[in-house]
């Protein structure tokens, strides 16, 4: 099988002549590059999946290929952590009860990352631990989490009541009974209890390569879970990998991989990656006896896709950069149970489809698909433009969700808005919302609830209260703090409607210069600073987070949010015109740098895809429509027409006929008026489709027969 990959010349020279010469018998000494090796271990490795599972069947179909080739002394599959939350539908959604079942037959090792304990889920940590329970095979490990309270599995396993999508899953685990209603029954499981002070995983793992080699991987979790999850407490994490190191050492392991969810921050950064005591290269730079480190959390890719070697010792580190646009793969050569060499590459998008996927991994993929289109794929609105939630690590069409105003903010924002002032009744001046809780951008196309799922990927309460001018100052000094586009992201950046800040930037900050609230200007830092007088306050929406407490809580997580939306999107909003164009980071002109230029002209509407209304006539000069003269006769337009295809909402008009026969402009009912004379008369209706964002107007104009005796 051929990939492509991201690599140099140079480099993809001396992998075509590692293949060639990699299938000569194990006693023979492999020259490589000026070096000998012994052998090759293969890892193949995702992160921050978060619930995009089409690509876990190439991940399989590319280690079956792998192994299949015979060049490898162990080809090993892992995960660096967001596999089950944070992202789709089949993920968010369904609570996590589709993944562990893929998770299992896909990957060799996994560890979990901050959002793994989210499934939307109020008792994450367990939650986590019970799905992982339901399989044998796939080994989760974390060395720098421990328990803070005991957790009795079992009762998880009660509180599981949700349907599978899949009749084969429960054969998975012969404890887990399917029951006739499509429900599991846990009740043969007997789960643990874990207890406060250990550990909920294992912290290390141990493979033997064919040739006798012993592997030893530790895995490690984002460092500052503990104000995400009250039933663990966390380990310092580069004490937590040396320790896990000298472990594996002592055990015989001669090579050691550490697998974590802590985040790359370019090469030499001290900066500490998100909700994290460390990073990835810090990590690296900080520890002794690491040969590689596979990385995840910041969406990155490293090197270009070849990774990057840190400190005296190179460790070699590389990431799959996010929602499985990419797949990894790291190749360490062993000379003698030492490495000698390491190296990297990623497939990309258009790679990933050279490969074979595996076909058992593909069914499981494709029946939990259809299970989300049959629940979540209904449309209740389209839009015409890509609504941008993207990352800078990722495409930058827009800039970034988490750095500058986008198009998918302003909507996000906007519509949460609306939708809050018609369930309360209250008219709210702004509202907030976190970029990084928008997590996935949305394709021209229908708005479904499955749409709304993946925007609303993260749990989000929303609550309302009054704040002052220096609380909205604040709030804007906070959103400013992390870093702004195109230099920075920040998980501190919030998407915004009914505020527009100007604001000036550098040294990687920025700093507010006006704000204005609706038509209330309340801020300008060259005059003087808050220029409304105390008793100015503005009532205000926000995702409420540890200091929200005194909020009223208008949508109680998301799931109630997303409901509340789409029944909104649904009856008053048809289409969502919400423009973005390429160099544009401040759509709508909300968040704005002084001094900064942004293209503002309007730009063509996309081309239109043709109604596909039809209609069809059921009457005829020979084969009327009979109705009497001695009463007024309504008939319904399904007597008269038939109706079909129609995009968007149907109107109808009388173009021409006697006087005394009326054509409802809604539902499109005739009427005929009490006393006319007796006859055949003719009745032009015209019907029209108003389209949407996606599709024309559409228009037929027909011809009815009515005979009036």
């Amino acid at each position: 099988m051929k990939f492509k990959r991201v690599k140099n010349a140079f480099i993809v020279f001396l992998m075509s002549l590692s293949i060639v010469i990699g299938g000569l018998p194990s006693s023979n000494l492999i020259v490589w590059a000026g070096e000998s090796y012994d052998e090759v271990i293969a890892i193949i490795h995702t992160n921050d999946v978060h619930g995009h599972i089409e690509v876990e069947p190439y991940v399989k179909g590319l280690a079956d290929s792998l192994k299949a080739s015979g060049d490898y002394a162990l080809v090993l599959t892992v995960s660096a952590g967001d596999i089950y939350g944070g992202g789709e539908a089949v993920a968010g959604y369904y609570k996590g009860e589709l993944i562990p079942q893929l998770v299992d037959m896909v990957y060799d090792v996994i560890v979990p990352g901050n959002n793994d304990f989210g499934a939307d889920m109020d008792n994450r940590e367990a939650y986590n631990l019970f799905l992982t329970s339901l399989y044998t095979h796939t080994k989760t490990i974390c060395a720098n989490s421990v328990l803070s309270k005991d957790i009795d599995l079992n009762v998880y396993a009660k509180e599981y009541k949700t349907k599978v999508g899949n009749p084969d899953f429960a054969d998975m685990y012969d404890k887990v009974m399917l029951k006739e209603d499509g429900s599991l029954d846990f009740s043969k499981l007997n789960l643990p209890i874990l207890k406060h002070g250990e550990y909920p995983y294992e912290q290390t793992i141990e493979f033997i390569t064919s040739e006798g080699t012993k592997i030893g991987l530790f895995g490690l979790t984002v460092s500052g879970r503990p104000d995400q999850d009250e039933n663990s407490t966390s380990i310092g994490s580069v004490d937590a990998a040396q320790a896990s190191i000298d472990k594996l050492k002592s055990s015989g392991a001669s090579v050691i991989v550490g697998i974590g969810h802590t985040g790359w921050k370019g090469e030499g950064s001290t900066e500490k990656a998100d909700a994290n005591d460390t990073n990835s290269w810090l990590l690296a730079n900080s520890v002794t006896g690491m040969d590689a480190y596979i990385d995840g959390h910041s969406h990155s890719i490293i090197g270009e896709g070849k990774g990057c070697y840190v400190g005296d010792e190179q460790v070699f580190v590389n990431q799959a950069q996010s929602f499985g646009a990419c797949i990894g793969l790291m190749k360490l050569y062993v000379k003698d149970g030492s490495v000698v060499k390491k190296e990297g590459e990623v497939f990309t998008n258009d790679e990933i489809e050279s490969i074979t996927p595996d076909e058992a991994v593909q069914k499981v993929v494709d029946a939990d698909l259809s299970r989300v289109t049959a629940d979540l794929d209904t449309p209740f609105s389209v839009t015409s433009y890509f609504l941008n939630a993207e990352r800078i690590s990722a495409k930058n069409n827009g800039g970034t969700i988490r750095g500058n105003e986008t198009n998918l903010g302003d909507f996000v924002t906007d519509i949460i808005r609306l939708c809050a002032s018609e369930k309360t009744g209250t008219d709210y001046d702004f509202m907030l919302f976190p970029g990084v809780a928008i997590r996935s951008s949305v394709e021209p196309g229908y708005i479904t609830m499955n749409t709304l799922v993946s925007i609303f990927g993260l749990n989000a309460t929303i609550g309302a209260k009054e704040y002052s001018a220096s609380d909205i100052l604040q709030l804007m000094k906070n959103t400013l703090s992390g870093g702004i586009y195109p230099d920075k992201e920040s998980v501190a950046f919030q998407q915004m409607s009914g505020i527009k800040m100007t604001y000036e930037y550098s040294d990687g900050i920025g700093t507010p210069m006006t704000i204005k609230v609706g038509e209330d200007l309340i801020y300008d830092a060259d005059n003087g600073g808050i220029i409304v007088d105390n008793s100015w306050t503005t009532k205000g929406l926000a995702v409420i987070m540890g200091e929200g407490a005194d909020s009223e809580i208008i949508f109680n997580g998301s799931e109630e949010l997303q409901e509340a939306l789409s029944v909104y999107l649904s009856t008053h909003v048809s289409g969502v015109d919400y423009k973005i164009y390429s160099n544009v980071v401040a759509p709508d002109q909300r968040i704005v740098e002084v001094n900064s230029t942004y293209e503002t002209a309007t730009v063509d509407q996309p081309q239109l895809q043709k109604n596909t209304l039809k209609v069809k006539k059921r009457t005829s000069e020979s084969n009327p429509y009979t109705v009497s003269s001695q009463n007024k006769t309504k008939i319904k337009i399904s007597k008269v027409l038939n109706i079909s295809g129609a995009i968007g909402n149907v109107k109808y008009k009388k173009v021409s006929g006697n006087s005394k026969i009326t054509v409802n402009s809604k539902t499109g009912k005739i009427t005929v008026k009490k006393g006319i004379k007796k006859g055949i008369y003719k009745i032009k209706i015209q019907v029209t489709a108003a389209g949407n964002g996606l599709h024309g107007k559409g228009t037929k104009k027909v011809m009815v027969y009515v005979k009036v005796e």
